[in-house]
């Protein structure tokens, strides 16, 4: 369908203000004028331009070392990564200025800034939890440094959406090698899960996970060692048993114990 004549017109305006505006960003550019390319980073930045008002900073902050305008510069800039969802970067520049400038009235917000660009780059579950270690990490300097701050609850919120998705990770880790049914490995993962995540809501599925594979060690293990390692099982049982009297995996558990112990007659029969 061709154009109407008002919409001709309409795009030919467009361009032209593009042309314009890309003509006067460049004019800006070649500048010697450190204070006009300085309100013009501000301008565009203001208005929502991160991607020009970040050329032009990059190219005025090692011009303006000293001045009273650098801070300012700097602080923008580390935003304009962010706008521009570069939050490696802006993790960087948001430490690189409160460490710069740690009296600086912006302080605060950058270090929170650097905590909240590491949680976006926080990657899901299934994958490896190094950056949502690293915003833990940063989250817990806030802490210290800015322990009524008004980024409080919002952080809080960051923290503990990382540490579930880490202790997903970790339990997720645990339990495939029970599904790969290597199971000696499995009740040493599960055993160290256990001790590295008392406050897990995973706990009570580790407990039982390990009786589980325990027993299924046990009876995959040659004869000569079946005995001992049936007897491993059922103390594995009773710490699931005491520490969760209430479970709903009691009847699952107490149906392996009963193979446990029939197992154990028998071999103490033959």
């Amino acid at each position: 369908m061709p154009m109407s004549k008002a919409g001709i017109k309409i795009l030919s305006f467009a361009l032209l203000l593009s042309l314009f505006s890309c003509s006067k960003f460049h004019s800006i550019q070649k500048s010697d004028s450190l204070v006009e390319k300085y309100d013009a980073a501000v301008k565009y930045y203001t208005d929502g331009d991160f991607y020009r008002a970040g050329l032009l900073l990059e190219e005025l902050i090692p011009l303006m070392r000293g001045q009273a305008e650098a801070e300012r510069a700097e602080f923008y800039y580390a935003y304009c990564q962010y706008y521009q969802r570069q939050q490696l970067l802006s993790s960087y520049y948001f430490k690189k200025f409160y460490s710069t400038y740690p009296r600086s009235e912006f302080a605060e917000e950058a270090m929170y800034m650097e905590c909240r660009s590491l949680y976006e780059m926080s990657p899901t579950t299934a994958l490896d939890q190094s950056h949502s270690q690293q915003a833990l990490e940063a989250i817990q300097t806030f802490y210290r440094r800015y322990p009524g701050s008004k980024y409080t609850e919002q952080v809080m919120a960051f923290s503990s959406s990382l540490n579930e998705k880490i202790d997903n990770k970790n339990y997720k880790n645990a339990r495939l090698y029970f599904k790969l049914r290597r199971y000696k490995s499995a009740v040493v993962s599960l055993e160290n899960f256990r001790k590295d995540n008392p406050d897990s809501p995973h706990l009570e599925d580790a407990f039982f996970m390990r009786f589980k594979s325990q027993y299924e060690y046990a009876r995959r293990s040659v004869k000569k060692k079946q005995l001992k390692r049936y007897y491993e099982a059922l103390e594995y049982y009773r710490n699931f048993v005491d520490r969760y009297p209430d479970s709903e995996l009691i009847k699952d558990a107490e149906h392996i114990y009963d193979n446990c112990i029939n197992r154990i007659s028998s071999l103490k029969n033959s």
